[in-house]
């Protein structure tokens, strides 16, 4: 029940993002943020990760979080919803080895990004715009649909 509960949760907020981002090219992070905490709960109660894994694998994403904050790689909103899709990945994988995980993350890190890049096509020639790729694609669309699929494949694993 837990499960469905963040789950309904966070694809609302997929939604308001995605819209968001669309419209405005900004979010709110402090939904993200609330997400990525209760999620991590979600982690240590009801799964079987090691908590010296999962503090393992939260310090690595932290560390990459303030590097791509600091550098400036993406939005900062962007940047939340990658720790977001961190324990996504997690709660969608039983424990695994850690190269499999990492394989799984960026396989869907990338999902995410190749569908922001081809909803940005799409809003460009809907708006009849050129397509800016440095500035002008909603990252959170693509993050939505790769989030999404994390969240079904969770769902499946919690049904076994």
């Amino acid at each position: 029940m837990i499960f469905i509960v963040l789950s309904i949760m966070t694809l609302c907020y997929f939604a308001l993002a995605s819209w968001q981002d669309l419209k405005e090219r900004m979010l709110y992070t402090a939904p993200i943020l609330f997400l990525h905490i209760l999620w991590s709960i979600y982690l240590v109660v009801m799964t079987d990760w090691e908590n010296s894994f999962l503090c393992s694998f939260w310090l690595v994403h932290l560390i990459i979080y303030v590097v791509l904050n600091d550098f400036g790689v993406w939005g900062d909103g962007d940047s939340d919803l990658f720790l977001l899709m961190g324990n996504l990945c997690l709660v969608a994988s039983k424990a695994v080895s850690t190269g499999v995980l990492v394989f799984r993350e960026c396989f869907f890190l990338m999902l995410g990004l190749l569908a922001a890049i081809g909803i940005g096509v799409i809003e460009a020639n809907w708006k009849k715009k050129k397509l800016k790729v440095t500035y002008e694609i909603a990252v959170a669309p693509g993050m939505a649909v790769a989030g999404t699929i994390l969240i079904l494949q969770g769902f499946l694993e919690v049904m076994k």
